[in-house]
Order: structure tokens, then sequence, then C-alpha cells
């Protein structure tokens, strides 16, 4: 593996989690992980993930913490 595929993988792992909480739009995820173009980051998420970040963050459930009283 050499750094761009690493660099890529924690841009990746960085985005699920951001997709996962909903509250951003993709384009403010890949803004945030380091892709302006939001076109390229669509397509190598999709690269590296089989799905698309919106399908992605339609199809992720996040479980809440469940507080103790």
């Amino acid at each position: 593996m050499n750094y761009m595929d690493y660099l890529i993988g924690i841009r990746m792992e960085t985005a699920k989690q951001l997709l996962e909480t909903g509250t951003l739009s993709v384009t403010e995820v890949g803004a945030r992980v380091g892709y302006e173009d939001s076109k390229y980051f669509s397509q190598l998420f999709k690269k590296c993930t089989s799905l698309t970040p919106s399908e992605y963050q339609k199809t992720s459930k996040v479980i809440p913490a469940i507080q103790s009283k």
C-alpha cells in the first residue's frame, strides 16, 4: 500500500462517519475530507465502497447511545 492509498482510505473512513450522522450534505462531507470536487469525491467513494455517498447515507444506521440515568 502506498501513501495515496493510505490517505484515500483514511479519508473514506472519515467520510463514512460524517455521512452516518446525516447532518451534512455529500458536498460538505467531500469538502471536509479534502475533495473540493463533489463529483470526484462521489466517484471515488463509490469505487471504495460500492455505494454512492447518498446511498451509503440512506442505508447506514446509527444506533444512538443509550444514556444511563
